[in-house]
């Protein structure tokens, strides 16, 4: 497996900047990472080209709904999070507010905008 993890990731990071770029992916198997690779943050009129590293502050956007949304999904089927129950915050109607209710991107919150 490890081959083709890693020929894959191989061709993910040479794509050039119109096929969408990849800064960083790590891979782990059971807790061991199996492939590693650090790319560069494509320079702008803004900006110029920066190295990528393990210890680059990266931005996630919309890709940390996704790891969330997985992880709680593992605490879920370990029973160690139960989706219908409060996440803890305290202090009035934030206190009802759902497991469930984050997930569904919504506060739980009587709020209109």
């Amino acid at each position: 497996m490890s081959e083709s993890v890693t020929s894959a990731v191989e061709t993910l990071m040479a794509r050039d900047a119109t096929a969408g770029v990849s800064s960083a992916v790590v891979v782990s198997v059971s807790g061991e990472v199996v492939v590693e690779r650090y790319g560069v943050i494509p320079g702008n009129a803004l900006r110029e080209e920066r190295i990528v590293d393990a210890f680059t502050p990266l931005l996630s956007w919309s890709v940390a709904k996704s790891v969330v949304h997985a992880i709680v999904g593992v605490l879920v089927a370990d029973a160690r999070v139960d989706l219908d129950a409060p996440i803890g915050l305290s202090g009035g109607a934030r206190s009802g507010i759902t497991w469930l209710n984050l997930l569904e991107m919504r506060s739980g919150l009587a709020f209109i905008e």
